[in-house]
């Protein structure tokens, strides 16, 4: 009976990026497509299946008047236009972003994880004072020296991206002008736009996807160099030589 070859702890370190961020990101460009074009297809639904109905007028018999319905609304209580092709629509893509970021986060502590057990430190991710990607970034930093990039570029986008995020989950609506960072974020990209709620297009998700695999590209710049020369270590000291 063949047995599996046992994978160095520091290989599976290597392996991170190319092997489990980088393949998470295309599943996420699938999930990305599948909710894209759902909302297509709900739109096309609505104009193609919406039923009109001629309803005798309660107080002028002789007069008819004509509903619109589709989804068990009418057009008499709701605006089906507005809601069928831009308020749900806009719904589904928020929460596909918001879905996105539960993604990053998790796939951040699992990192911190990854590391923890491999080096078998006493502290995790979860004895770190805060919540979130900073908790993640903050043990990575401080617990595994791992260079996180804050002054990157990379990472003012995931920040962005955090306070999108954000006012997607309270509901899409705030005062920009009495937040000059959410302002920017929301400004600085071609896919967000704000009326009286924020509206995101079909391509902000991808983007949100580029936007964390680039990032995660930036913590493997720091992984990668760090466990190599750990490795190498140690085969040279099971090969009873001393580490170069």
């Amino acid at each position: 009976m063949s047995t599996r070859p046992v994978i160095h702890p520091y290989i599976r370190l290597l392996q991170w990026f190319p092997f489990k961020a980088s393949p998470s990101a295309d599943l996420l460009r699938a999930y990305v497509d599948s909710v894209n074009a759902q909302v297509k297809r709900s739109i096309e639904a609505f104009q193609l299946n919406s039923v009109e109905e001629d309803i005798e007028d309660p107080i002028e018999p002789s007069k008819f008047r004509t509903i619109r319905y589709h989804g068990g609304l009418d057009d008499e209580s709701w605006d089906l236009h507005d809601v069928f092709e831009d308020y749900f629509p806009n719904l589904q893509r928020a929460s596909a972003v918001i879905t996105l970021f539960a993604f990053f986060e998790r796939e951040l502590e699992d990192l911190c994880n990854l590391i923890q057990s491999t080096e078998d430190y006493r502290l995790t991710v979860r004895d770190v004072y805060g919540s979130g990607i900073e908790r993640a970034v903050k043990y990575l930093e401080k617990v595994c020296g791992i260079d996180t990039g804050r002054g990157s570029t990379e990472w003012a986008e995931v920040k962005a991206i955090q306070l999108i995020r954000g006012l997607l989950a309270h509901g899409g609506r705030a005062d920009l002008d009495q937040n000059p960072k959410l302002k920017n974020a929301v400004e600085g990209s071609p896919h967000l736009s704000y009326t009286d709620e924020l509206k995101v297009a079909p391509e902000y998700a991808v983007y949100v996807i580029g936007a964390f695999s680039r990032y995660f590209g930036v913590l493997q710049k720091s992984i990668k160099p760090m466990y190599q020369a750990k490795l190498s270590a140690h085969r040279a000291a099971s090969k009873g030589a001393a580490p170069p």
